[in-house]
Formats: C-alpha cells, structure tokens, sequence
C-alpha cells in the first residue's frame, strides 16, 4: 500500500537550528524557493529521511534535498482537490524517480495507478485507499514539514513568504489534526504526537 512519509532519525529537539539568515526578494522568490532551501536544510542535517512505498516497490529512490521539495510544493493542491473528492495527481520528476501518482475518487474510495514518466506506461499494479486515509496521510505529511521547519529553520519559516503559505494551508492542517489517530499512518501521527508533548513540556519549563 502506498505510504509516503517523513521519519526522523533521532528527536528533532536535538538538531542545531539553523542560523542561516535568508535574503529573499518577494518580488522573485515565492514558496517553493522557501521549501527548498528548507529542504537543502534538512537534508545536510542527516537527521532526516523522506520515505516513499508502494505499488510492489518497499523503499522509493526518494531524497530529502529534491524529492520531498518537490512533493511539498505539490501537496497543498492534491489536499485541496481529495477534500472536493475530485481527480488528482503528484509528479516525482526528478531524474532516477520520474513518476505520477494518479488519484481517482470514487465516493469514500481513491483508486491509485502510478505512470512511469519517462516510459509513459503505467504499472500494472493498482492500489485503493480510503479518501479519508489518503487525506489524512498526506496532511500529517505537510503537518510534519511544517513543524520540521519551525524548529530547525526558524529564519526561513518566520518569513513573510512562509507565513503567507502557512495562512493559506491552514485549513488543510487544522482539518489533519482534528482526525481520529487511528486512521493516520502510523508513523506520522507518532512523529506529530511526539512534537506536541516536547512542545507542551518545552511550554511548562518555561512557563
């Protein structure tokens, strides 16, 4: 079954922050730069995998630096498009990776192919998933991304750009966090249950 997730090799509390001070233009820059700086961040810490399965493969040829910036920049849409229960799609075009997840909504269903970009054919496996599994999977994705970037980028993500991308996401977050644990894979909601109880424990100590 296809699972796409981020996972944290040791606790994210005990990463550096970085101090690298952005200098962005807002008239040239826009998020996706943001993101991949981000990304380029995360990925020199080594603290940090992206991990992508499914469709007969255990462990996608996916990186930090370039897979997970592009999807990021990507999911917000896909969110909003499974949240109408309308047809989506993400690219993973970055050479050695080269495909397209197709998402077909049926009711409470998402029937899921995946098409070799390069070959232009599709594998001949497919997959279903429940739309409200497959939501909740990806927000806990941008859910983790977020609170990564919070945290090891303070700089970055307190920008102008960011914050406007964070009001504009909002909802798909809040909407994430109200589901019921069980139905969001299982790693992401333990990554996002740890993030709170350091941040209410960071909250007490300071208080």
């Amino acid at each position: 079954m296809l699972s796409i997730s981020i996972e944290y090799l040791q606790s994210i509390y005990e990463i550096k922050p970085s101090t690298e001070q952005p200098d962005y233009d807002e008239a040239l820059d826009n998020i996706e730069s943001l993101i991949m700086d981000i990304c380029d961040i995360l990925s020199d810490t080594q603290r940090v995998e992206f991990r992508v399965s499914g469709f007969g493969e255990p462990a996608w040829p996916v990186d930090v630096g370039t897979d997970l910036a592009t999807i990021i920049s990507q999911i917000p849409d896909v969110l909003g498009a499974l949240h109408q229960s309308e047809n989506t799609s993400i690219q993973f075009y970055e050479q050695g990776i080269e495909r397209e997840l197709f998402f077909s909504c049926n009711n409470s269903r998402v029937e899921m192919t995946c098409r070799h970009l390069v070959e232009d054919k599709l594998m001949p496996i497919k997959e279903i998933a429940g739309l409200s599994e497959l939501r909740n999977m990806l927000g806990g994705l941008l859910v983790s991304f977020i609170e990564l970037s919070k945290i090891t980028c303070p700089a970055i993500a307190g920008h102008r750009i960011f914050q406007d991308w964070l009001k504009d996401v909002s909802y798909l977050t809040e909407n994430t966090e109200s589901y019921e644990t069980d139905t969001i894979e299982p790693a992401i909601w333990e990554n996002f249950e740890q993030l709170e109880i350091m941040r209410r424990k960071d909250y007490e100590v300071h208080a």
